[in-house]
């Protein structure tokens, strides 16, 4: 098995920050003012200062104008060619966007340099170099600016503090906003095709973003890797926005070694929603669509990360298909911190690589909350968590498609992608929600601990909850359509599942191939044959016009070897390499017609509930089982505790399946109803079971449909029966035990030691043999060992009721039967052969014999051997060096009472035989009598030692 969940931190995206471009507007000059020597003489002109005096020089203005003065631009006309240096407060107004300031080459329109509370507004602005240059100022404000030719940045700002509203960027060609350090409020503006970003913050800005319209950001250069392109850009800033609409944009918000605190946006397309690295992220109402390497990738480190009531999705036709081998690209989003991670009311729609990460940055790990997350149609995996301490709640994964091809990817149970929720190195608690409908696994757990609580678990390909080195409790929650691997696998950890309800497992299994057909067409001999519009000639030649084209093929018989047609000149032309002949004859050509086939076959009732394996200890405590296939198989597990469950309705049997136990499984106060066969299944284990009701256990039924191409050719359904507890090579207690209308035997015992207490078994079998029991223990290659204190067998059907077979060679071992009864067997009550085994304080009424021994050393102790339709007693004549020693035995109404022929030694003392219809007592020759005393015996027949 492999698993590629081991996890490095992330390390920084290879997007890196240049803060290059086409010059900063460090040179930036604006004209010198127009100042005599002596009293200034200001040029009148178009600007207004104040409403009063009129200047030609806006930097003329700013020398006259007051603190908090306004300078007029509205009587400029359409084109204003100036710049200027501001240095106090004051308010520029223009006209509108009719007004055009077009800077003078190299030159910004306006810097802007210490001052604080200055308002600009109301033009278009065009410049060389940077549009709006400000260092070292406060409580700037741009309103109502259109940036329509800004050959680098439109604002420049440095340790300023700043507002920009109601502006339009068209395109800067080298940014929209550039912040290093400060602040920016920028509210309510458009920002269509800006060069690098629309907004950048470094150097610790911060940048309040809000009502933007932002699209189509393009990068720089990307020759050696993505460096810009970012809607909102920090790097070593921080940005809090609001209701943004960024679209198209390679990037919309990349923030690195800075803060995210986002409400209300909207994203859609390029390769990211929100990148950010190392710093704190709050995500708010957020909607991300079809950006397509990764909707969310933050990696915060030590800083915490929220996001709540968001949706991402991505189209799996836009989004990328192919993972990398980090599964980086093609996420919904991706989540890296040890400072804690808060999920509320988040969906996660789409997408190829993955669903949701959410991780630790290292394997210190972190806290994770997690409250209505929904995460459907993902490719490859839906939920990831990885080095995290979670509480999970309302969590929903459903529908996770592989995407890639099944033989590449998992191979001999193998399996790399294909998850629900994969979990690692982690402890979760996941109350409510689901996981559901995985093209492959529903979970895979590994060095992990899972809780789940009112989960429902359905409908996966291959295995439901499958732990590894887990510590896996299920409770409360429903489990269905679980696939034929297991609807909940441990291997190598502990496991309880109790209180949950497991209803409609019979899922259905679909297995396809491909493979080549070959179809009879026609038959010649050597020469020019016709057969239809087939045209044969000599072997070794070239057949044409027959009509056959490319995938055809013959076959002949000639010189010893087939011909197959290995060349195709064109459709008419199929040329033969060699021939094979029979004893001289002709040669004879066998036509077929070769045509690949895909043939399918589906199989239902294919469910296992659980899988418990390899180093396990599991639980299984008050579950509700119905209408199910297979329930739960134990596999070289330990610590096995199976109680207070109920079965009903298991159509294919193997409701308890033990196999290779390493200790004694514990199984106790338990009810399995109408099932196929096998109910309780164990092989080389040790199963202790009390209190355990069977009831209707009968034969399975697979429906099975086969397929070629897609197209159904044929059904049949498969069914056999067998035991209601069958055990091989165990060591197998029952305890207070019923089995009742077993259709085959209620239990068999291969090479077991089985100890029978308070077993009451009614209703048999009309599917068995006579050579079989209704109980039937079988030892071929260990000494026996069989204990019976209380065994009731009523109306046990054809056979035994209790049959006990001992192969030549072995031991005598232990058999004791005490307290047992059976009555209403078509064959004998006890069938034993080959035994020594002591009876006792037993009955056998009303069956066909009472007892038959067939190479058996007996003592029989106070055992009731009567109303049966043969015989009472009955050895078998064939077989030599038996015995019986029998005591207080009633042998009465039977046909006969005792047939005591061909034993070695025979005591048969205080018993009574009486009321049979014929002899009371037979013997022959060979019997060895050693004691016949006390005893009432209407009729010895020709027994002369034991005559009355």
């Amino acid at each position: 098995m492999r698993f590629p969940i081991l996890l490095l931190a992330a390390p920084l995206l290879a997007l890196g920050c240049n803060n290059g471009g086409n010059g900063d507007g460090s040179n930036d000059t604006g004209p010198s003012d127009d100042s005599g020597i002596g009293t200034p003489n200001y040029d009148e002109g178009c600007l207004v200062l104040d409403g009063g005096q009129s200047f030609a020089w806006l930097s003329d203005a700013l020398v006259v104008a007051d603190e908090g003065s306004t300078i007029d631009l509205t009587g400029c006309g359409d084109l204003f060619e100036q710049t200027a240096e501001v240095t106090k407060s004051v308010n520029i107004v223009g006209p509108g966007e009719s007004m055009v300031w077009n800077a003078p080459v190299n030159e910004p329109a306006l810097t802007i340099t210490g001052a604080s509370d200055v308002n600009v507004s109301g033009f278009t602005l065009i410049s060389t170099r940077n549009g709006l240059v400000l260092d070292a100022s406060s409580n700037v404000t741009f309103d109502a600016i259109v940036f329509a030719d800004i050959a680098n940045t439109a604002i420049k700002a440095t340790d300023s503090a700043i507002a920009v509203t109601n502006s339009t960027f068209t395109a800067p060609q080298y940014g929209g906003i550039d912040l290093s350090g400060g602040t920016a409020s920028v509210s309510g503006n458009t920002f269509d095709a800006p060069l690098a970003f629309a907004v950048r913050a470094t150097d610790d800005a911060v940048a309040t973003v809000s009502d933007n319209v932002i699209s189509d950001v393009m990068y720089t250069d990307a020759t050696d890797g993505i460096s810009d392109g970012f809607a909102l850009f920090g790097d070593g800033g921080s940005f809090v926005t609001e209701n943004n609409t960024l679209t198209n944009n390679i990037v919309a918000v990349f923030v690195t070694q800075g803060d995210v605190t986002m409400s209300g946006d909207v994203m859609e397309g390029g390769l990211y929603g929100v990148f950010s690295q190392l710093g704190a992220v709050d995500i708010d109402s957020v909607t991300i669509t079809d950006a397509t390497t990764q909707g969310l990738q933050i990696v915060a480190q030590d800083d915490p990360v929220s996001v709540t009531n968001t949706a991402v999705s991505g189209d799996p036709e836009l989004v990328y298909t192919t993972a990398d081998p980090d599964g980086w690209t093609g996420a919904a989003a991706w989540i890296q911190t040890n400072a804690g991670i808060n999920i509320e009311s988040v969906t996660i729609d789409g997408y190829n690589a993955r669903g949701i990460l959410l991780a630790g940055y290292d394997d210190s790990g972190t806290d994770l909350s997690v409250n209505d997350l929904t995460i459907t149609n993902t490719g490859r995996y839906g939920l990831t968590l990885q080095w995290v301490d979670a509480v999970m709640s309302d969590v929903l994964v459903d529908t996770v498609r592989l995407v890639d091809d099944p033989a590449l990817v998992n191979q001999d149970y193998s399996y790399s992608v294909g998850y629900g929720a994969l979990i690692y190195e982690s402890d979760v608690q996941w109350t409510g929600g689901g996981i559901l409908d995985s093209e492959v696994i529903g979970m895979v757990s590994q060095y992990a601990t899972v809780n789940f609580d009112t989960v429902e678990l359905s409908g996966h390909q291959d295995l439901g909850v499958w732990g590894i080195y887990t510590t896996l409790d299920v409770r409360n929650s429903e489990i269905s359509m679980s696939p034929a691997l297991g609807g909940i696998a441990n291997y190598y950890g502990d496991a309880v599942v109790a209180d949950n309800t497991f209803v409609d497992n019979l899922a259905t299994e679909f297995y396809e191939y491909d493979s080549t057909s070959w179809t009879y067409l026609t038959t010649g001999t050597t020469g020019n044959h016709t057969a239809g519009d087939n045209v044969f000639t000599d072997e070794n030649a070239t057949f044409e016009t027959w009509g056959l084209v490319a995938g055809d093929a013959i076959s002949s018989s000639a010189n010893g070897s087939w011909n197959y047609i290995t060349s195709v000149d064109s459709e008419t032309q199929l040329t033969m390499d060699y021939a094979w002949s029979y004893d001289g004859e002709d040669t004879t050509y066998y036509v077929y017609q070769g045509t690949p086939r895909t043939y399918g076959y589906e199989y239902s009732n294919q469910s296992q509930d659980i899988v418990c394996s390899s180093g396990t200890s599991m639980e299984i405590t008050g579950n509700t089982f119905s209408n199910g296939s297979q329930s739960v198989w134990f596999s070289g597990c330990e610590g096995v505790v199976v109680e207070d469950n109920a079965w009903d309705g298991y159509t294919s049997g193997y409701v308890l399946q033990f196999s290779s136990g390493p200790d004694t499984a514990k199984v106790s106060n338990n009810t399995i109803a109408n099932t196929g066969p096998f109910p309780v299944y164990c092989y080389n284990s040790t199963v202790d079971i009390e209190e355990l009701t069977i009831t209707g256990s009968g034969a399975s039924s697979t429906d099975i449909t086969y397929y070629t191409d897609g197209e159904e050719t044929g059904s049949y359904v498969s069914s056999y029966s067998g035991e209601a507890i069958y055990a091989s090579t165990c060591t197998m207690t029952l305890d207070t035990v019923s089995v009742t209308d077993a259709a085959y035997n209620a239990i068999y015992a291969y090479d077991t030691t089985l100890e029978l207490f308070d077993v009451s078994v009614e209703g048999g079998s009309d599917l068995t043999t006579e050579l079989d029991g209704t109980i039937n223990a079988v030892w071929s290659a260990v000494d026996p060992y069989f204990l019976v204190d209380g065994v009731d067998v009523t109306d046990a059907g054809l056979g035994a009721g209790i049959g006990i077979t001992v192969a030549d060679g072995l031991g005598s071992g232990t058999i004791q039967l005490d307290s047992a009864t059976v009555t209403g067997s078509t064959g004998s009550g006890l069938d034993i052969n080959g035994a020594t085994a002591t009876v006792m304080n037993s009955s056998f009424t009303g069956n066909e014999n009472g007892i038959l021994s067939t190479g058996s050393d007996l003592i029989l102790d106070t055992v009731d051997l009567s109303t049966n339709t043969t015989w009472g007693y009955t050895n078998d004549a064939t077989t030599y060096l038996s015995s019986l020693d029998a005591t207080g035995l009633t042998v009465s109404a039977n046909a006969g009472g005792t047939k005591l022929d061909s034993l070695s030694t025979v005591v048969f003392d205080e018993s009574t035989i009486d009321s049979n219809t014929e002899e009371g007592m037979s013997c022959d020759d060979d019997t060895v009598w050693v004691s016949c005393t006390n005893n009432t015996i209407d009729d010895a027949g020709d027994c002369d030692y034991c005559a009355p």
